[in-house]
């Protein structure tokens, strides 16, 4: 059985390993660098809700498991909203970060909560039963895959019960960090992502690759806000 967490005390101050440390793992590409500087950078700045837009293929996960290592290394929930995403993202997890344990919230299997890493679909971590077995103080971290999809009200709910929106007389948390992954930051119906999810836009910290290339292929990135 895995260790129990403590509560987080402050996940952004957290010790910090260097993006480019020797560990064996996936060499990052400069855009992906780049993306995780920008990310910290931000969160620097008292940036807590942040976005990373980059085409698919060009390694967004890869990207979102390195995040915990720079922010304290505290416990971190990863919602997907389709069973292959679940698959390929365990997989990346299990690579990056093997000394973390890691469990799956979806369907029949219920995580042990004490695990450092739950990747979830947000199908049944929504649901009020399941949010109910997670103590927000334990899980400071967040990454949303495919975040357009994220002004649903399922995510809505999910992200308050972990406190990254405010709710009345709650304030928004500060001691940790909400992390949105997509392709694209434009929804078809036109809602936006901040005007759903926030008060106001989140900041972003975008690794916003050039989408005229093929996905395949090394990206020249740039930060956006």
């Amino acid at each position: 059985m895995a260790t129990p967490l403590p509560p987080a005390q402050d996940a952004v101050a957290g010790a910090r390993l260097p993006i480019g440390a020797p560990t064996g793992r996936a060499v990052l590409r400069p855009y992906q660098e780049e993306a995780l500087r920008a990310i910290v950078d931000a969160a620097a700045r008292g940036a807590r809700r942040l976005l990373v837009v980059s085409p698919v293929g060009s390694g967004k996960t890869i990207v979102g498991a390195r995040v915990p290592e720079q922010f304290g290394d505290g416990g971190l929930v990863w919602i997907c909203h389709r069973e292959e995403l679940v698959r390929q993202t365990l997989a990346v997890l299990g690579r990056e970060r093997p000394d973390r344990s890691i469990a799956i919230e979806r369907a029949e299997a219920h995580a042990d909560p004490t695990c450092r890493t739950v990747i979830a679909t947000i199908q049944s971590l929504s649901r009020p039963t399941r949010l109910a077995r997670y103590t927000p103080a334990a899980w400071p971290l967040m990454v949303i895959d495919e975040c357009h999809r994220s002004a649903a009200p399922s995510y809505r709910a999910t992200v308050r019960h972990f406190q990254h929106l405010a709710v009345a007389p709650r304030p928004a948390r500060r001691d940790g960090l909400l992390l949105g992954l997509t392709g694209t930051s434009r929804r078809t119906d036109h809602i936006g992502l901040g005007r759903r999810a926030a008060p106001r836009p989140p900041r972003r910290a975008a690794a916003r690759a050039d989408r005229d290339e093929p996905a395949h292929r090394p990206h020249r990135a740039r930060r956006g806000v």
